[in-house]
């Protein structure tokens, strides 16, 4: 069999240690989250649907309409677009870490071993 010989311009396209293909990266921000970002700094008067609106700052301002109007689902995608979820930590009472301790593991599973070995696997239940 010949060998295969390689396009020199299949070469030139790939990337080199330390570089990349798409320098600018992925966007930091998406139409829908610019779109709810806008409408935060908004007056209320003037969250009117104009024809001329994108799909995602249509769908922002009739969020946040309903917003406005007490629906506490609509203002939750709103804060969540415009400023991320609500992070939940979890931490020990002096908001430092929770202790993990592992006690009796070890004997529990040295006991198990024995059982397995001594041929009665249903008593370690």
């Amino acid at each position: 069999m010949g060998r295969t010989q390689i396009n020199p311009n299949s070469l030139a396209n790939l990337s080199k240690p330390g570089m990349t293909n798409n320098p600018s990266g992925r966007p930091k921000c998406k139409e829908y989250s610019q779109a709810y970002r806008k409408i935060a700094g908004m007056k209320a008067r003037d969250l009117v649907l104009r024809p001329s609106d994108s799909v995602p700052m249509a769908m922002a301002k009739a969020q946040a309409k309903q917003a406005l109007k007490g629906k506490t689902p609509a203002a939750k995608e709103i804060v969540d677009r415009a400023e991320g979820p609500v992070r939940h930590e979890i931490s020990g009472p002096d908001g430092g870490d929770i202790p993990v301790t592992f006690d009796g593991v070890q004997e529990f599973l040295k006991n198990l071993v024995d059982k397995i070995v001594d041929g009665n696997p249903s008593s370690s239940r």
